[in-house]
């Protein structure tokens, strides 16, 4: 007959960062993304676009920046990081974000009657540590 050997002793539990540390961590994040989308608003504005709504939210979908020119209304995912590390922003959409915004764009649309054609654009922002854009 075979023991079971449980080696405890090489068990090492991770230590969980305190809520502080999480907090404060969020915090940034938030910071990082507000700006980004200030900075991406400041943008669009100056291709002649006309914002509409912000963070605009309907159940759990969710749309940065909804902005409008005569024919087409445009659906932003704004996308904000302090380096290229990891990759370029705009390269963290993935395939279940395109949908959740494509879902976004359809409500929309419905709720406002809207007959102009859908766009979706993302903005990828790099800032550097004054929080201005070292890349758009």
């Amino acid at each position: 007959m075979r023991k079971a050997c449980v080696c405890a002793e090489f068990f090492v539990p991770l230590q969980p960062k305190s809520f502080q540390e999480i907090d404060h961590h969020m915090a940034q994040h938030n910071e990082i993304g507000k700006r980004g989308e200030e900075l991406a608003v400041e943008l669009l504005q100056k291709k002649g676009l006309k914002i509409l709504e912000t963070n605009w939210h309907m159940g759990h979908l969710e749309v940065d920046i909804i902005a409008a020119n005569k024919q087409e209304i445009i659906f932003v995912e704004v996308k904000t990081r302090t380096s290229m590390i990891g990759g370029a922003p705009e390269e963290a959409v993935d395939y279940l974000k395109k949908q959740r915004i494509v879902a976004a764009a359809n409500a929309y649309k419905n709720l406002m009657h809207d007959s102009r054609n859908i766009r979706f654009d993302v903005v990828g922002i790099v800032l550097n540590r004054a929080n201005e854009a070292e890349q758009l």
